[in-house]
């Protein structure tokens, strides 16, 4: 096992650039080396030691649920130590490790607190067949506090299974009376994520001086930089989790297609509105759809059908899909408005894909009476010789304006659908698995 304590740490600071220095630091360092080190050292070490040369392929971050890392900087300018660099982490069931640093088990034992983490411990995320490093006596010579929001995410994503994204950093610490609070070293920071290709890295708003003086002096960099801003924490909607939201939605990466439903629905539930809509749009829809086809009624079978597009793709959709009709009528109206001209495409896209014929008409009047008109003759047409039980009418999406004209105007004798769900969380999105259509015949 290797020990890396204060001495050695600043044994390997202190060091001239040698190909010497550089295999003591690399053979100090073990498997960190090219964490912690500069390329340029375990380049040197690898021309006397060519077993080194395993340490000049890329590096991972470790992603898989619970993985997470940290951010820590060199307490003094070295030829050796990077200026800033990483300890990769997981959180995994049992305790923590006691190789780790006193502070960062810690700092783990805080975040448990704050989390419910109760029963998940803090590791290092050592790579197969490499040897253990003890870290425990690097007790002053790493600043933690920063490593906070980071190692929530981990946290959180182990508890969600989760895996988390590359791209997406932090370094931010928290801080008991007022929550978000400044970190130290944020110009090395970010020049270590600009070099790992970081998309984006959320840091306090305290620190802005330091990021707009970096963006000062990196005028080219595609880096983002968020800052997450200290919160009033006498107000009861004010927490840790809250605090970190805005990281947290982006530091989860979504399920792929192979993944198990309930995977998929945790991610839905976790991250914010947005995200959400996205992903039952690509993941979700289609067993929706599936649920749905097992509420109507068995003599429910038009072929053609009008709905109202809104600003929600999947439920413009979810019935032209469920009931699998040939061709579908779009009402829409506002047509400048780019949210709506977006969610158009997508459905258009996407039901035509399924070899469902679209035809869209706009509804540019604000008038009640020119609205019925309009849609009635838009129905007409649509619908000309179609018996009336092969139409159906999706008063579920859309402006309640044009659905209520669209269902005064409905011929005798054709569908009228809804779709309920039951609802979740603070946004009242739907809950997946809860989607089913009332179908009924109008004057039937």
């Amino acid at each position: 096992m290797l020990r890396v304590d204060r001495d050695t740490l600043s044994a390997v600071a202190q060091a001239e650039l040698s190909v010497s220095s550089a295999c003591v630091a690399v053979n100090a360092l073990g498997w960190l080396a090219p964490w912690w080190l500069r390329r340029e050292v375990i380049e040197r070490a690898a021309r006397r030691q060519p077993a080194y040369r395993a340490y000049l392929q890329p590096l991972r971050l470790p992603c898989d649920p619970g993985g997470c890392w940290a951010i820590f900087v060199a307490q003094a300018a070295s030829s050796l130590l990077r200026p800033a660099y990483l300890l990769p982490l997981r959180w995994q069931r049992g305790a923590d490790d006691p190789l780790l640093p006193r502070p960062l088990r810690q700092l783990a034992e805080q975040i448990r607190g704050q989390f419910q983490g109760a029963g998940w411990g803090l590791t290092l995320a050592k790579p197969d067949r490499e040897e253990a490093v003890d870290l425990s006596l690097l007790q002053d010579s790493m600043g933690t506090d920063s490593a906070w929001a980071s190692l929530v995410g981990g946290l959180l994503l182990a508890r969600d299974g989760l895996s988390a994204d590359a791209h997406v950093w932090a370094s931010v610490a928290w801080n008991a009376d007022y929550g978000i609070g400044s970190v130290d070293g944020m110009p090395a920071k970010l020049d270590l994520a600009a070099e790992w290709n970081v998309r984006e890295i959320f840091v306090p708003a305290q620190n802005q001086p330091d990021v707009t003086k970096w963006r000062e002096g990196h005028p080219q960099a595609s880096l983002k930089i968020s800052l997450l801003s200290p919160l009033s924490l006498n107000n009861s909607s004010s927490s840790p989790g809250r605090a970190l939201e805005a990281y947290l939605d982006l530091l989860r990466v979504a399920p792929s297609e192979d993944q198990s439903l309930e995977l998929k629905k945790r991610f839905y539930t976790q991250v914010g509105r947005s995200r959400a809509l996205d992903f039952y749009w690509k993941q979700l829809l289609a067993e929706a759809v599936k649920n749905c086809r097992t509420s109507l009624p068995p003599n429910c079978q038009p072929t053609h059908l009008v709905t109202v597009v809104g600003l929600e793709q999947s439920i413009v959709a979810m019935a032209a899909l469920t009931l699998r009709v040939k061709h579908c009528l779009l009402l829409c109206t506002n047509p400048e408005d780019n949210r709506l001209a977006k969610c158009m495409k997508q459905v258009r896209e996407r039901l035509e894909a399924e070899n469902i014929q679209c035809v869209v008409q706009q509804i540019t009047s604000e008038n009640r009476q020119e609205e019925l008109a309009m849609i009635d003759q838009a129905v007409r047409s649509f619908a000309e010789n179609v018996p009336p039980d092969k139409l159906a009418c999706d008063l579920t999406p859309g402006f309640k304006s044009l659905t209520l004209a669209l269902q005064a105007i409905a011929p005798r004798g054709c569908w009228l659908m809804y779709c309920r769900h039951e609802q979740q969380g603070a946004d009242n999105r739907v809950k997946p698995g809860t989607e089913r259509y009332d179908c009924w015949q109008k004057d039937g």
